[in-house]
């Protein structure tokens, strides 16, 4: 049986993350920076709730792809994340999250 874990972002992710305005939710966002405990949910959510941003995420033969949506007045314009395929979930995240923030932020 396979064991489970929370995939985090990387650390050069959360500073980025820090830099764009996340504000860490309920925990101190100076010590989840610091210690690169953002996991990659959280970092989507707020892409969502704070820029209208939605990320989709979806594996097609044995490679996983992302999209990303932006919802401005509830529009939604979908454009492909660069056309790359990665060969897990967490590294297609950590990418469409790295994408939206350098691009879209």
């Amino acid at each position: 049986m396979a064991t489970i874990t929370e995939d985090y972002c990387s650390k050069e992710l959360s500073l980025l993350l820090d830099k764009k305005g996340f504000d860490g939710y309920s925990t101190p966002h100076s010590k989840l920076i610091l210690s690169g405990l953002i996991p990659h949910s959280v970092a989507m959510k707020w892409l969502r709730e704070e820029h209208n941003i939605a990320i989709e995420i979806w594996c097609c033969d044995y490679k996983w792809r992302g999209d990303f949506a932006t919802l401005p007045k509830g529009i939604d314009l979908y454009t492909s994340f660069e056309g790359q395929e990665y060969d897990t979930y967490e590294q297609v995240c950590e990418a469409a999250i790295k994408y939206c923030l350098e691009n879209l932020i």
